[in-house]
């Protein structure tokens, strides 16, 4: 199964114009719904007041993966617009 951060660095393949017109405004969907990883703060355990390392490592690479896929998406066509 893909996650999130590889379906979205999978290229849009348009057959026909209107392709663009129905994924382009999704985009909006996506990048609201990874705001709040994003923002996400990682709470202490109650019983020992610390916080899981592995834990805060892994949501560094999440965050890492999604900064990284969102510069892709960011550039992609910027060079062409350029020349």
């Amino acid at each position: 199964m893909l996650s999130i951060l590889e379906v979205l660095r999978l290229p849009i393949e348009k057959e026909k114009s209107s392709d663009e017109t129905k994924q382009v405004p999704n985009l909006p969907l996506v990048f609201n719904s990874l705001c709040p990883l994003l923002k996400y703060h990682i709470q202490p355990d109650p019983s020992t007041g610390e916080v899981d390392l592995n834990i805060v490592q892994e949501y560094e690479r999440v965050c890492e993966s999604i900064a990284t896929t969102l510069s892709i998406i960011a550039s992609e066509g910027v060079q062409e617009i350029k020349d």
